[in-house]
Parts: structure tokens; sequence; C-alpha cells
């Protein structure tokens, strides 16, 4: 008997299945539409503010002021390029310096990281 019975809702569970599904969408959508807020202030394009932005660089930069190409301006390496302010004033500084102005400087080891265990533990 229970297969016939698993084989029948088997069969004919979508039908039976998808307009429960509608209904509670639908609850849902119009709950929704009733619960948030449909004013949505409006904002400029990024690409909008983009362009002004780099427009406004073009024209506060003085076109006379050029640096001299007999000055290594370049960095050594790629990875000395867009790195964040943070990176920039810490490049000297002590891992007790680091704490003391609130960065956290790890001192678990490299091993627990990767095998979940400490070197006491061992």
């Amino acid at each position: 008997m229970w297969p016939i019975i698993w084989g029948t809702l088997r069969g004919y569970g979508p039908y039976v299945t998808f307009p429960f599904a509608c209904v509670i969408g639908l609850v849902g959508y119009y709950v929704e539409g009733k619960v948030s807020s449909r004013y949505t202030p409006w904002r400029r394009s990024t690409q909008d503010e983009r362009l002004d932005r780099k427009l406004h660089e073009v024209d506060c930069l003085d076109p006379t002021v050029v640096q001299s190409l007999k000055e290594k301006t370049f960095p050594s390496s790629v990875f000395l390029l867009n790195r964040s302010p943070a990176l920039e004033e810490n490049d000297n500084a002590s891992p007790r310096d680091l704490l003391d102005n609130g960065y956290v400087v790890s001192s678990v080891p490299i091993s627990s990281m990767v095998y979940g265990w400490h070197d006491s533990e061992v």
C-alpha cells in the first residue's frame, strides 16, 4: 500500500505544492510592501561622481609643474603600489608599537593556523 501512496504523491506532488507556494509568495510580497519603505532617495550614478571627481582633479592640477624624469619616483616593486595608509605608516613599527596603537598582531605560529594545534599541545 505504501508504494502506491508514495508513487501517487511523487507524481502529483508538483500539482499540489505549486498553489501553496504561490499563495505563500503573494502573502510575503504584500506583507513586504506594507512593512518596507517605498521612498528611495535619489542619488547620482557612480559613473557621474567619478567623472566629476576626475574633472576636478584635472582642473586643480597645474600643467606646468611636472616631475623630473631623473628622479626615480616609480616604485621598485609592484607590491608598493596602491598600499593602504595603515601599511604606509606602520612600515617600520615594531609589534609592540602596533599593539599599543590598537593593531592586532598574532603571536600564534603559522603551523597552528594551518594545522589547528599549538606547539604547547604537541
